[in-house]
């Protein structure tokens, strides 16, 4: 199921619900209800299997994955410059 699938390697309960909240506060997810209980701990308060990504959240991930590969890119020209350098000294 979706649920088992979301929560396969959560190790905390507590903060993958408030990693949930963060992302409906941000708006990159909807169709979601979580609730701050008794000591201020949030839970989650309806079934993950309601929730949907957002045009905003699809464009997170799109733009995430994206500077992911700039950041590698640009470690691997800086990987080549300092090689290249280190030959030329």
């Amino acid at each position: 199921t979706f649920d088992a699938a979301v929560r396969k390697n959560v190790e905390s309960e507590e903060y993958f619900v408030y990693v949930l909240k963060m992302m409906k506060d941000e708006g990159f997810i909807e169709n979601i209800v979580i609730e701050k209980a008794w000591g201020g701990t949030y839970i989650l308060a309806s079934d993950l299997q309601d929730m949907e990504i957002t045009a905003a959240g699809i464009h997170y991930l799109k733009e995430n994955s994206t500077m992911s590969r700039v950041g590698a890119m640009l470690k691997d020209a800086a990987d080549i410059i300092a090689s290249l350098a280190a030959k030329v000294l």
